[in-house]
């Protein structure tokens, strides 16, 4: 299994995509790991049924970031189906590596933050 801590993985924690909560935005939500702490906040843009902006605060992991910095980007012109239609394994691609299941759950945060709110 590749290290959970590749460079890859790291730089997208350290300077993650669409970080810094956008001022204009339809949906605010947040959400968090009650096992682990990790915290996030999320707020979408829609154009009709498609995600126009996304963007994120987090208190969490480096697992965490970074999926939500992958993932936000992917989300970008996918409509609400599609979103709900992203599986698990498909997080576990955008960062390329293998995940164990409570690594997961913190890969998971940010999806399953804003399925709360679509």
């Amino acid at each position: 299994m590749d290290s959970i801590y590749r460079d890859f993985i790291l730089s997208h924690h350290k300077n993650p995509q669409n970080y810094g909560l956008q001022e204009d935005f339809d949906i605010e939500i947040k959400g968090s790991n009650m096992i682990c702490g990790d915290s996030m906040a999320v707020r979408l843009k829609f154009a009709g049924d498609t995600v126009a902006g996304v963007s994120f605060e987090s208190d969490s992991c480096v697992v965490s970031r970074a999926a939500a910095s992958l993932t936000s980007e992917y989300i970008k012109g996918k409509t609400r189906d599609e979103i709900w239609a992203i599986s698990p394994e498909k997080v576990s691609e955008l960062l390329q590596i293998s995940l164990t299941p409570s690594r997961l759950k913190c890969a998971m945060l940010f999806l399953d933050t804003i399925r709360k709110a679509i």
